[in-house]
């Protein structure tokens, strides 16, 4: 069973998805067309989304920095998203020091 992202203005559901492509959008949908699906609606969000990993995340006074792997930085007022590429277990580092931001 496929899912919409959410979207409030629902103008990024898989309807709105399938007439961009021009074809139906199959179901039970494959993981690769619901990434597809996704990337197709990161780039109607945010179309300059800079894909750089992001090393490391501050806020300090209402303002976030966040540092890139290649050491440039980013000032930001805004909430900033950091996407994790690592798992993390939380049932295992809710009982070790740092908590559950631990990352294996």
């Amino acid at each position: 069973m496929a899912s919409d992202i959410a979207d409030p203005d629902n103008t990024l559901g898989l309807t709105a998805y399938e007439a961009a492509r021009g074809e139906p959008v199959p179901s039970p949908l494959p993981i690769e067309r619901f990434i597809d699906y996704g990337l197709w609606v990161q780039r109607q969000v945010a179309p300059a989304f800079d894909p750089r990993p992001v090393a490391r995340i501050d806020h300090h006074r209402g303002r976030f920095r966040l540092t890139l792997a290649d050491g440039d930085a980013i000032h930001s007022f805004g909430p900033c998203y950091h996407h994790a590429t690592r798992y993390r277990d939380i049932t295992q580092a809710r009982n070790q020091p740092g908590g559950a931001g631990r990352a294996k």
